[in-house]
C-alpha cells in the first residue's frame, strides 16, 4: 500500500511539473506577438515606479526597466516574450509584462535550464539559453575556436556601455592571439588593449564604399564646418553623433552648438 501511494504521488508530481507554466520548452515557436503597429488601439499603461514594490523594486534595474518600457511601448507591442507567458499568463506580447509585475521578475532571464528545457529556480548568472531564447544571432564566425558567454561580452545591468571603457579581457579573451579552424585568419590576430595598439575601425581606415556624396570618409575629417546656428565654427565629428539612440537626441546639438 505505501509503495503504491509513493508510486501515485511520485506520479502526480511529475505530470504537475511538466504542466506548470514556469517549465517550458524552447521548440514551441514564438509566443504571440502583435505584427502589425497598433490602429487607435490604446494600449494599457505601463506601470510606473511608483507601482512597483516589494520584490518587485528591490533593485534600480527593476524600476529602470519600466522607465525604458515606457518610452518605447509601440516597439515591445511587437516584440513577443520568450518565457512563453502568453500560454501560462495570456499574455499578447512583451508590452503585457510590463503593464503588470512580471517585467520586474528577475527570474524570467535569471532561470535555470534542464537540457533545452526551462526550469524553475534564480540562477545568479543568465544562462546563453536565455539569452539566446529573445537574441538569437548565429555565431560570430563560422571559423572560431570557441564561444564565449553572451553576459561575457555583452554586459548587462551596467547602464550607458561605451566601448572604449569595456574591460580589455572581454576582447583579448579571443583577440590576443587569434586563431582559427582554418588556420587563417582575415582579421588582425594580436589585439592587445582598446587604447593602444588596435587597429582602426574598417570604415575610417578603408575606402568608404558608399556611394553617397557625404560619406563617412568625409564625415571623419577634421575642421568641418559646424551647424549655422554655432557660427559654422570648426568641429571634429565622432561616430556616436550619428550612431547613438533615441535617448541621445540631444547630445549632437548641445555639443557642437
Amino acid at each position: 500500500m505505501r509503495i503504491r501511494v509513493l508510486t501515485l504521488s511520485s506520479l502526480f508530481l511529475v505530470v504537475t511539473l511538466l504542466s506548470a507554466p514556469w517549465l517550458q520548452s524552447d521548440d514551441q515557436g514564438v509566443p504571440h506577438f502583435n505584427a502589425a503597429p497598433a490602429k487607435g488601439d490604446k494600449l494599457d499603461a505601463i506601470l510606473t515606479t511608483d507601482q512597483l514594490w516589494g520584490e518587485n523594486a528591490q533593485s534600480p534595474y527593476q524600476t529602470h526597466a519600466y522607465e525604458l518600457a515606457a518610452k518605447i511601448p509601440a516597439v515591445i507591442r511587437q516584440q513577443p516574450c520568450y518565457c512563453y507567458c502568453d500560454r501560462g499568463m495570456g499574455h499578447n506580447s512583451l508590452h503585457s509584462c510590463f503593464s503588470g509585475t512580471h517585467g520586474a521578475q528577475c527570474g524570467t532571464c535569471h532561470t535555470n535550464f534542464v537540457g533545452n528545457v526551462r526550469a524553475g529556480g534564480f540562477r545568479k548568472h543568465a544562462e546563453d539559453k536565455a539569452c539566446v531564447a529573445c537574441h538569437e544571432a548565429p555565431a560570430h564566425h563560422a571559423s572560431q575556436l570557441f564561444t564565449p558567454t553572451c553576459a561575457s561580452c555583452h554586459t548587462e545591468h551596467v547602464g550607458s556601455v561605451q566601448l572604449a571603457r569595456t574591460i580589455d579581457a572581454s576582447c583579448t579573451q579571443c583577440h590576443k592571439n587569434l586563431q582559427t579552424t582554418t588556420g587563417q585568419a582575415h582579421f588582425e590576430t594580436a589585439v592587445l588593449r582598446f587604447g593602444s595598439k588596435h587597429p582602426e575601425f574598417a570604415p575610417v581606415q578603408k575606402p568608404d564604399p558608399g556611394t553617397i556624396a557625404f560619406n563617412h570618409a568625409l564625415h571623419m575629417r577634421a575642421n568641418l564646418p559646424g551647424p549655422i546656428a554655432g557660427g559654422q565654427r570648426p568641429v571634429q565629428l565622432e561616430c556616436a553623433d550619428c550612431h547613438r539612440t533615441a535617448a541621445d537626441a540631444d547630445r549632437l546639438t548641445t555639443r557642437l552648438c
